[in-house]
């Protein structure tokens, strides 16, 4: 090799170096060091996410606040337990779900079903308000850091479709998100290798297993993409802002259902759609007084 080429390889080398460097300490914008519960930072698109869908826990947290405190809408919040009267589990108990799924302590940590777009975006309200006043609270008893000179409000809300599918996609080229398999897990060619909680059908490197699960699942069931996210495919589909839309299929649909791309239209509750929020951090500069 010539002096030139290596000149041009070691130039080439450490300009690699300086943009991973520079990659790895770019500055991230102090709404990216707020903590927000349960929640990622994504830089793709500069907002928190949920990591898992929200399940009935804490719709039930949220329907005991509003009994507690504004009796007059506690009505309007309950999920319609009816729509498990419009499917056909595998199960075939249908009224069982009717009369447990959202209340049984055995499906706490599962995802809500048979709330309306309206519903969720009431909820998104009441959890809003709840999270900042936390906030609030803590940052006048400690003031530190970037509360020092800033005030706080956490926004949470449905993500945009173009937002859902970026979460989705994390750092793979897959149509469904999925993180390749393992070596040994190749070799091993696990006929129920499980990786979303769709319609139990044969595929490529292994099986889409539900995983015994008869309806949807536990919310920590199946293996995060790599961004951490959870059942971002299959398990329930998954409300975004753009009306009457649901993204990454549910254990009611195929895997070919459950693409990315995919989507699934509603019009109204169902019992294979829910939802996971994103939070906006609103920093406000405080008056110097």
């Amino acid at each position: 090799m010539s002096k030139f080429h290596l000149c041009l390889a070691y130039l080439l080398v450490c300009a690699s170096l300086s943009t991973a460097f520079a990659q790895k300490n770019k500055k991230r914008p102090l709404e990216a060091e707020v903590g927000v519960p349960s929640c990622t930072w994504l830089d793709t698109i500069q907002v928190h996410a949920d990591q898992t869908e929200i399940c009935n826990i804490h719709w039930l947290e949220y329907c005991k606040w509003l009994k507690e405190n504004a009796p007059e809408k506690y009505t309007a919040a309950l999920p319609d337990t009816t729509v498990w009267n419009k499917v056909e589990p595998e199960s075939g108990k249908i009224s069982s779900y009717t009369a447990n799924y959202f209340r049984y302590d055995g499906f706490r940590f599962f995802p809500v079903v048979g709330v309306s777009k309206a519903q969720v975006e009431e909820f998104c309200k009441w959890r809003s308000k709840l999270v900042t006043d936390n906030y609030q609270r803590h940052i006048n008893q400690k003031r530190k850091g970037i509360y020092k000179t800033y005030d706080l409000e956490i926004i949470y809300r449905l993500p945009t479709q173009r937002e859902w599918e970026l979460m989705a996609q994390a750092r793979t080229q897959d149509p469904h998100g999925f993180q390749p398999l393992t070596p040994k897990q190749k070799r091993r060619q696990l006929p129920n290798f499980p990786r979303a909680n769709c319609k139990k059908e044969q595929i490529i490197n292994g099986e889409i297993d539900k995983n015994g699960a008869l309806i949807t699942e536990y919310l920590f069931a199946y293996t995060p993409n790599q961004y951490g996210f959870y059942n971002m495919i299959g398990n329930v589909a998954e409300m975004v802002q753009e009306e009457g839309v649901g993204k990454g299929g549910s254990w009611y649909h195929t895997l070919a259902e459950s693409t990315i791309q995919a989507q699934q239209t509603y019009s109204s509750p169902t019992a294979w759609l829910g939802f996971r929020c994103v939070a906006e951090v609103k920093l406000t500069p405080r008056k110097v007084l």
